[in-house]
């Protein structure tokens, strides 16, 4: 400074949280002079804003560094335009798109026209400091793709002001494999439902197929006792109690077209009011 042109100078340090930033001065080249109290001041006040200042940047110089190296999808949008102002790599992999075509849009485009007033609500909650749910939600690429992305948003206070941070984690593939796992289960319930009602259809069949054989186990045993009526009445009794019928008869009917009451179960002897034995014509015995 000797050899210069500078005749007196007044210099003050920059300073933030006790580390030391640098110097800021101010010359005199045309004569020398004594700096007054008021200047000195001046200058101090103005090194402490200027310090602060260089230490925001500094500071969030390395959040952005940090956040770039974030493997999921980070975005920083100011909370009263809501146009992006940082966005890391991950997102911009995300969204297929580079930086530069992302810095200052508007958040609401990345979401379909039918959830712009949720964005705008959500905006609004997020200035007044209210905690929002992660949510999930469409994510609209620029080159008009969609995906599917998982979105924790939450407010912060920096330097600059009051921003809203947003991490979107890409969902599709693992809400497909949910949902492929959730059709499996279903096919798999639906096939053990079918297989227990066959095994149970299975089950009554054997079951009644037992049942006959021990009543014509039984009925084979009173053979030697029985006349060919009472023989016939016991076999109608059995086939309508195996077969889960209600009624069963055996009638026959002649040449002429007329019916001969010959046999029936004892259900329908309690109901019918035909005489036996008896004989009429077919047109007259109802429903055959």
């Amino acid at each position: 400074l000797q050899s210069g042109s500078v005749r007196s100078i007044c210099a003050v340090s920059l300073q933030s949280g006790g580390a030391f930033l640098g110097w800021l001065a101010v010359h005199a080249v045309a004569q020398a002079r004594d700096w007054r109290d008021e200047e000195v001041q001046w200058l101090q006040l103005l090194a402490s804003h200027l310090g602060s200042a260089l230490a925001r940047q500094r500071a969030e110089r390395r959040a952005a560094t940090l956040l770039a190296g974030v493997p999921v999808g980070v975005v920083v949008a100011g909370i009263e335009d809501r146009r992006v102002l940082f966005c890391n790599e991950a997102f911009c992999e995300l969204l297929r798109a580079p930086r530069s075509a992302l810095l200052g849009m508007d958040v609401a485009a990345l979401h379909p026209p039918g959830e712009l007033a949720r964005v705008g609500q959500e905006f609004a909650a997020l200035a007044v400091g209210a905690a929002l749910p992660t949510v999930t939600i469409e994510v609209c690429r620029p080159d008009g793709s969609r995906f599917l992305a998982e979105i924790t948003r939450t407010m912060l206070e920096v330097d600059s002001g009051v921003v809203a941070l947003g991490v979107f984690t890409d969902v599709t593939r693992r809400n497909a494999a949910e949902a492929a796992l959730k059709a499996s289960e279903q096919q798999l319930e639906q096939q053990v439902r079918r297989r227990t009602a066959e095994l149970a259809e299975a089950n009554r069949r054997l079951e009644r197929a037992g049942e006959r054989m021990r009543a014509l186990f039984d009925l084979s045993r009173r053979l030697h006792l029985l006349s060919e009526q009472e023989l016939l009445e016991a076999g109608l009794e059995l086939a309508v109690r195996l077969t889960g019928s209600q009624d069963g008869y055996l009638h026959f009917l002649s040449a002429e077209g007329e019916i001969e009451l010959f046999a029936w179960a004892a259900a329908s002897r309690a109901v019918c009011t035909a005489q036996v034995p008896g004989h009429y014509p077919l047109q007259q015995a109802g429903i055959w």
